[in-house]
């Protein structure tokens, strides 16, 4: 199998159950994967691209150039092309990516082209297979450039058949053999981590988990397409023998893109389940879960932390005096305005305490605007015009800061202190 491509993530919590956060991790990275080739493409990933599909095109033009081959089998080459056609159709998805099952065919074509063509075969059966997959799916949009870079694998074997000058498969040369599919693991290697690790982002642990089981299947095929070039040596009918495994193989692929799908199913209702039981349905805020689960993971924290808490005033009044409905409309104005004066990004937090009470978490590089995240929301409350013509909306402020997570608690109790005082100065009460 060659060809390895993929896309970034990050997922939600879950639940502190590692096999399930792990479970969901792989449905987005294939979800993911499964975006990017209908997507649009960031600056990063087109230039990775470029980069490996223009360099790929550049080292065969040359090639082609300044050694042609002084023959060229067009039948077997015709033969090579659609062989590597439906190999490349037969696509597995393998979290970060996907692998192709085009190692028999690759194999075949290093004994029947002259190997400046084998590079050649393996970019047009990736552009064909792209093709047939578009006409299937209109909304599929893989680029010619991309496409070309993921010949890359194909490079390396045949550079060294061109140098041992291999023609006919003799067994007794497997030292060619272990160089060409050593060749071919370095190149697929660095052109999959160009694509992949800078274009994209992928980390490097999953790299290697995605190429390792690549280079495994490469391994386990490459024996089937050795064997057929020895049945029929010369000659394009070799490709007969490798399409009974190829058969078998798109049975099998069929069969995991199904358990995927259901896969994917799956992890959304997981998702959405863990959202739902992490927000709060009123103010859409997270709620005190949510909260409790950045505080502990802010409690071994050696960076900066603080808190703006902010309590609701006249809450019960409004409930009283107008119903719940008043009530709830109040909550959600002052919930917004704490949203909004929550600096964005993983280092800040904003929740719905429970009753009238907010919170906002700030880490690291946010936690010394504690003070002036406070000041805006003061300056907010003062500012927003009544809920309904009837019910002012106003809250108590209070502020804490930490050195780290061991010193947490401290700034909770700070910031409650703080409020409480910010409540008696402004002569209201507590509910």
């Amino acid at each position: 199998m060659s060809t390895l491509t993929r896309s970034s993530r990050t997922s939600p919590d879950v639940d502190d159950d590692s096999d399930l956060t792990n479970a969901v991790d792989e449905t987005a990275f294939v979800r993911d994967a499964r975006f990017r080739i209908r997507g649009p493409m960031a600056a990063p990933d087109r230039r990775s691209g470029l980069l490996t599909g223009g360099s790929f095109i550049v080292i065969v033009l040359a090639w082609l150039l300044v050694a042609p081959p002084s023959t060229v089998p067009v039948l077997a080459f015709l033969a090579c092309v659609v062989a590597h056609i439906a190999a490349s159709s037969v696509e597995f998805e393998i979290g970060p990516g996907s692998a192709l099952p085009t190692m028999p065919v690759l194999v075949v074509a290093l004994f029947l082209l002259p190997p400046q063509l084998v590079p050649v075969v393996a970019a047009f059966g990736l552009i064909g297979a792209a093709t047939l997959a578009r006409a299937r799916d209109r909304s599929r949009r893989e680029r010619l450039l991309v496409l070309a870079g993921s010949g890359w694998h194909a490079v390396g074997p045949a550079l060294v058949f061109a140098i041992a000058q291999v023609t006919t498969p003799d067994i007794g040369q497997w030292p060619v053999f272990v160089a060409a599919i050593g060749a071919q693991f370095v190149l697929d290697t660095a052109s999959s981590w160009v694509r992949n690790g800078y274009g994209l982002g992928v980390p490097v642990s999953r790299l290697i988990d995605a190429l390792r089981f690549t280079f495994l299947a490469d391994l386990l095929l490459a024996p089937i397409g050795l064997a057929a070039a020895m049945a029929a040596p010369g000659s394009p009918a070799a490709l007969l023998f490798v399409i009974p495994p190829l058969l078998l193989l798109a049975m099998l692929q069929r069969d995991r893109r199904h358990q995927i799908n259901r896969a994917l199913t799956l992890g959304d209702a997981v998702v959405a389940a863990s959202n739902r039981a992490r927000h709060d349905v009123l103010t859409g805020l997270p709620n005190r879960l949510a909260w409790e689960e950045a505080m502990a993971r802010c409690s071994d924290a050696a960076v900066p932390l603080a808190v703006v808490f902010s309590d609701v005033d006249g809450l019960k009044a409004a409930n009283d005096q107008f119903g719940h409905q008043m009530g709830d409309a109040l909550l959600v104005a002052v919930a917004d305005m704490v949203a909004e004066v929550t600096p964005t990004g993983d280092d800040a937090i904003a929740a719905r305490l429970g009753g009238d009470e907010f919170g906002i978490l700030l880490v690291g590089d946010q936690a010394p605007r504690v003070a002036e995240v406070a000041r805006e929301l003061q300056s907010r409350l003062r500012a927003a015009p009544s809920v309904g013509g009837a019910v002012a909306v106003s809250a108590s402020v209070g502020v804490g800061s930490a050195t780290g997570g061991a010193a947490l608690a401290e700034a909770l109790v700070e910031a409650d202190r703080a409020l409480y005082e910010d409540k008696r100065r402004r002569g209201v009460g507590r509910g």
